[in-house]
C-alpha cells in the first residue's frame, strides 16, 4: 500500500503492518485493541516489534499531516 500527501509531494510506502494499521485508523480504537488485534493478524512478530512499528508509523503519519489528533 501507498499513501501520498494531500499535495502529491511524497509517497509513502507501507509494509504490511503498516497497511493493517492505516486500515485500524478508520475507526476509533484504543492502542490496547488495535495492538490485541495486529498481536492477532501477526503472530509470528514479537509484541517489542509490534508495538514499536506501531509507535513509529503513528508519529510519522502526524509529522507529515496524513494522520491528525482526534484531541
Amino acid at each position: 500500500m501507498f499513501l501520498a500527501d494531500g499535495q502529491g509531494a511524497t509517497i509513502h510506502h507501507l509494509n504490511p503492518i503498516g497497511n493493517a494499521i492505516w486500515s485500524l485508523l478508520a475507526e476509533p480504537m484504543a492502542a490496547d485493541g488495535m495492538m490485541n488485534l495486529l498481536m492477532a493478524a501477526f503472530p509470528d512478530h514479537e509484541r517489542s516489534s509490534i508495538e514499536s512499528d506501531l509507535g513509529s508509523l503513528i508519529d510519522e503519519l502526524m509529522s507529515k499531516n496524513l494522520l491528525l489528533s482526534g484531541s
